[in-house]
């Protein structure tokens, strides 16, 4: 396993920083034994990796994770069975709800459980890394244990704008969450090559919101702005807000209640919030609520038109937080 120690070089952070990120990244990292029968009345069985995104279930992957010799539907029997940490290793049989073949991306639905709750990983909305900032891959490859891999991100212009990162990414890994130190989602794991040296293209996890509108993930915000006052003991720091509801599945109107996380500067903590918006359309009023570990949670309803008449609800602004140094 490679460590993740190489990502914090010259970062203020240590190797219990990087543990907690591995930790709390694997309660959501999903394990996928797909099987099916494809076309050619040949049977299929692979492993692939998958996370959660949602504490209800919602799982998303690389859609050629669920596709027979990764191009096309199984024609029948196609199982797809989740290993989840936080259930013990059991085995879940999850569904496919819906792809983005543009995308290339999946999402799954796990069953519910009564006695156990998924931990998902914070979805980041607006990441923008730069050239050789750190990223770090989990995944199961080679369908083994769980590993994390990490790399710089080497570009933004692979095939139809994805990154390429220098993880070395290998067979099994494809869907998994691809992260910032801080253990956000930046991306997910799209496929890795070894030629010329370890490479692999990943997706923007920002690309799949409307997939993901499917399941309501809760989005942190990446892109904060600190100003610090007089007193560094607190400071103003800005987060740019950016949701949209773009569902047109029936014959009426729908609404429902879209939710951001607003994350605190490393060693503060929210105390008051100013919001502020540029464009909004379809709307109920805001509202942030503030949270026992220090953040805030933006909310606002957001309504969309019927199938026939495909107008959407949107918000878009600025959060603008008020944060205090935590006692040592």
């Amino acid at each position: 396993m490679v460590s993740l120690m190489a990502l914090l070089a010259g970062a203020p952070a240590t190797a219990q920083v990087a543990t907690e990120v591995r930790s709390q990244v694997r309660r959501a990292v999903v394990r996928l034994e797909i099987s099916g029968i494809g076309s050619d009345g040949m049977k299929e069985s692979k492993v692939g990796t998958g996370f959660l995104v949602t504490e209800d279930g919602y799982v998303l992957t690389a859609e050629h994770n669920v596709l027979y010799k990764n191009s096309e539907a199984y024609s029948s029997d196609r199982k797809i069975v989740a290993f989840v940490n936080i259930a013990q290793g059991l085995p879940l049989e999850a569904q496919l709800i819906s792809t983005d073949a543009s995308l290339g991306v999946a999402i799954l639905k796990l069953p519910e459980e009564t006695e156990l709750r998924y931990q998902p990983v914070p979805l980041c909305m607006d990441a923008e890394p730069k050239a050789n900032d750190g990223l770090v891959a989990f995944g199961f490859p080679e369908g083994q244990q769980f590993a994390a891999r990490d790399g710089p991100l080497d570009s933004k212009d692979g095939v139809g704008a994805r990154w390429q990162t220098g993880i070395f990414a290998m067979p099994g890994m494809s869907g998994g969450p691809v992260t910032d130190i801080q253990g956000r989602v930046v991306a997910i794991m799209e496929s890795g090559s070894t030629q010329g040296g370890p490479r692999s293209t990943v997706t923007p996890i920002r690309w799949a919101t409307r997939l993901l509108s499917l399941a309501q993930p809760l989005w942190v915000s990446c892109a904060q702005t600190a100003t610090v006052s007089s007193s560094t003991d607190v400071i103003s720091v800005s987060a740019s807000v950016d949701l949209i509801n773009d569902d047109h599945l029936g014959m009426s109107a729908r609404s429902r209640m879209f939710r951001q996380i607003i994350t605190p500067t490393p060693g503060y903590r929210i105390v008051s919030t100013a919001v502020t918006a540029t464009s909004a359309n379809n709307n109920s009023e805001p509202s942030v609520a503030l949270q026992p570990d220090g953040s805030a949670e933006f909310r606002v309803n957001l309504t969309s038109g019927p199938v026939f008449d495909r107008w959407r609800g949107w918000w878009k602004g600025v959060v603008v937080t008020r944060q205090r140094r935590i006692s040592p």
